[in-house]
């Protein structure tokens, strides 16, 4: 056997399949480079993102909230400004020491929050954001006293109309034994002429004269009792109207603007008395199909809240320019509830400071709101300050206090009248 000649043919066959075989091992290559493997990059591969600390540079006012302070601004950096997205959790919070303050707005440098309903002489602001790890500190902050119980009515009374005259004397009817109190201080009050001094009829509103008397409107008697503060004398319907009134203010030239339940506004001279004819019970002509709940005189305007008896409508504020004592201009709106978020809460009274804002009080959960003379934006103030419910409210242009009647017998909720400081001076016509 040539055993030579085996071995080269031995040698040819492998040669033939040597290309075949470096082919085989290259596409197994490409193949293997070609594969990505679905493997998650480790946790301690991953960059650190350090949080940004907020800052407070400046809070206004800066180290005290006065009375009249109804909003606090935060000025700063680096505020995280909540996601959009509602089932991410708030991730900024406010304290006013443990006290967590409702936000109004925020962004990155500003946070602008309400006062919160607490009194410190000090107490640290905190900014803190979802992660506490990061926080902004800010104090000591003062936060003084907006509000307190007036009278001692905490009886159970179940109060009407309320006024005060420039010495700071408030005046407050029951509307169920119809008796009429004067309270001239916080703790206590007394009953004009021992309690014989009685409305006619359930009173419902009450405003001071120009000749310094009080005017109660007694509701459903029709009638209008005039009242001497200094005796505590009663001149039961003093005028009695074709139609029940129940609530109405005096112009500075002794006329009484009034109306109730599709009365229109009836205008009636201080030198009239007794009963009066549909021809001496003058009317302006522009509520005769409203429902009235406010009326107030205020620097050459009758402003009047109401409601048309014809629809559903939220109640509207209007005023009329005085022409003369008694002679009025075609209204005018000045604020439509509709458009604002208190649509649904009706008006119990309508008071000015004497810079010219308009507060206005409501029987609702936070009951005082105030009117933006500039932009007539409508918003709360002293919300969650001012407890529930207001039936009435007054204020004397000699102090910065007002005064308003607070209870709701639905809520089993006792009736009181609340000061409550508003850091300025109130606009009352006399």
């Amino acid at each position: 056997m040539d055993l030579h000649g085996f071995k080269e043919k031995e040698n040819m066959k492998a040669n033939r399949f040597l290309p075949v075989i470096i082919l085989f091992l290259l596409a197994s290559l490409m193949f293997v480079a070609g594969c990505k493997y679905n493997v998650t990059t480790p946790l301690w591969d991953q960059p650190y993102t350090a949080l940004v600390a907020p800052q407070i540079t400046s809070v206004n006012p800066s180290s005290e909230a006065k009375p009249g302070v109804s909003t606090i601004t935060i000025s700063g950096h680096h505020f995280i400004v909540p996601a959009s997205d509602p089932t991410v959790p708030d991730t900024t919070l406010v304290y006013f020491g443990s006290y967590i303050a409702d936000v109004v707005s925020i962004d990155t440098t500003t946070i602008v929050v309400r006062r919160p309903n607490l009194v410190t002489d000090t107490c640290v602001i905190k900014v803190a954001p979802h992660n506490p790890i990061a926080e902004a500190i800010y104090g000591p902050y003062k936060l003084d006293a907006v509000i307190e119980n007036y009278g001692g009515f905490l009886s159970n009374l179940q109060l009407g109309g309320i006024v005060v005259d420039n010495s700071e004397k408030i005046y407050v009817t029951e509307t169920v034994s119809l008796v009429i109190h004067e309270a001239s201080s916080a703790t206590d009050n007394i009953k004009l002429s021992n309690g014989n001094g009685k409305t006619n009829g359930t009173p419902w509103g009450a405003c001071w004269g120009p000749d310094g008397f009080l005017y109660i409107m007694a509701g459903s008697s029709r009638g209008i009792d005039k009242v001497n503060p200094t005796s505590g004398t009663v001149t039961q319907k003093w005028v009695q109207l074709p139609k029940s009134v129940k609530f109405g203010d005096f112009g500075p030239g002794g006329y009484l603007f009034t109306g109730g339940t599709k009365t229109d506004l009836y205008i009636v001279p201080s030198y009239l008395s007794g009963s009066l004819t549909s021809s001496q019970a003058k009317t302006s002509g522009s509520y005769a199909a409203d429902t009235i709940f406010a009326v107030k005189v205020f620097n050459g305007y009758v402003y009047v809240a109401s409601k048309s008896g014809t629809t559903r409508e939220p109640t509207r504020i209007w005023r009329n320019k005085l022409l003369t004592d008694s002679t009025l201009g075609s209204r005018e709106q000045v604020v439509d509830m509709n458009t604002t978020s208190f649509s649904s809460e009706p008006i119990s009274g309508i008071a000015f400071s004497s810079a010219g804002t308009m507060y206005i009080s409501t029987a609702s959960t936070d009951p005082l709101l105030v009117v933006d003379p500039t932009s007539g934006k409508v918003d709360n103030f002293y919300k969650g300050i001012v407890p529930p419910y207001c039936a009435g409210l007054c204020w004397s242009k000699t102090s910065n206090y007002l005064y308003i009647i607070s209870g709701n017998t639905a809520a089993a909720q006792p009736w009181t009248v609340m000061r409550i400081d508003m850091g300025v001076n109130g606009g009352a016509n006399f």
